[in-house]
């Protein structure tokens, strides 16, 4: 849970989503004696709720004139997650999201709030189905969608099934103990650039099926070539630059579905060189991104 709630940002215009691939989980350090495998495990039934908060900043410029930065409201995202069946090696779950809400500053723009209320009122009530292994790895995720969505309906629940198979932290297959750290490497698309991110946890505590963890977190654009979503047909990114940086904590129960709490603030620059009619025109944005998660268990059957 890092940069993917920017898709909620991007995905104002219509963006097309590609299914994320497996991550990739590297174990740098094994830690300290005793050792223990780290595996999810739920009851049939068991519900549990979750809200996300995320505010962003940026600042933009283009050709190197700084632009007018809207001050973005909060958001604040409520969504359900229940267990419904329990394999020995994975489980299926079902998924909704439950509520949105915005906090605006007294400098948010009126019609930047219409936009984003707009958008992101079409995915209330949007439900899903999913699999995940034990170890945190996303099988597979579906929304249920009406048959007369709109292609921008449908371009944010792409984006929102993105964000949920990045819910669980992965965790390796070996054996780990107190001091271990691991690498978790993730190749997505957001909102048509390719993203390669790099998460290193470390284990700060472990007690029975409660542990928490210290990451950092570098992202990278992934190889070429690029598309952006929104851009006219005769314009083409011809480069991309960014490196995104940041730190987080997150506190896991190993029995429950969402984090008990997690934290993770990340910054860097996004610049984009596009052609257009014989023009070049170079986009620079600066980000910082605040992403917070709670958890809360409602109900087992």
């Amino acid at each position: 849970m890092t940069l993917l709630p920017l898709l909620w940002i991007t995905s104002c215009t219509p963006a097309q989503a590609t299914e994320p691939t497996q991550d990739q989980v590297q174990l740098l350090d094994p830690g300290q004696a005793p050792r223990t495998p780290l595996r999810l495990h739920y009851q049939k039934g068991q519900l549990e709720q979750g809200a996300m908060t995320m505010k962003m900043d940026m600042q933009i410029s283009m050709n190197g004139t700084p632009l007018p930065s809207p001050d973005i409201p909060t958001m604040v995202m409520g969504m359900s997650m229940r267990a419904e069946k329990i394999k020995r090696d994975f489980f299926d779950y079902s998924f909704a999201l439950l509520w949105v809400d915005l906090k605006p500053s007294p400098d948010t723009p009126a019609e930047l709030m219409i936009i984003l209320q707009s958008n992101l009122q079409d995915l209330i009530g949007m439900e899903g189905t999913g699999r995940m292994d034990n170890r945190g790895q996303s099988l597979g995720e579906h929304f249920t969608l009406p048959k007369d969505a709109s292609a921008q309906m449908k371009s944010l629940a792409d984006q929102m099934q993105q964000s949920m198979s990045k819910v669980s932290s992965p965790l390796p297959e070996s054996p780990v103990g107190l001091g271990a750290s691991w690498q978790v490497h993730q190749e997505t698309t957001q909102s048509g650039l390719p993203v390669h991110q790099t998460a290193t946890y470390h284990l700060t505590k472990i007690e029975g099926d409660h542990i928490e963890l210290d990451v950092d977190v570098t992202t990278q654009p992934g190889p070429g070539p690029y598309t952006m979503a929104g851009l006219p047909p005769d314009a083409k990114v011809t480069d991309l630059q960014f490196n995104m940086t940041g730190k987080g904590h997150t506190i896991l129960e190993l029995d429950r579905l969402f984090p008990l709490e997690a934290r993770t603030t990340i910054g860097g620059t996004l610049q984009t060189t596009i052609e257009q009619a014989g023009q070049t025109i170079i986009s620079k944005v600066d980000l910082s991104i605040d992403v917070g998660m709670v958890g809360e268990q409602v109900q087992a059957e």
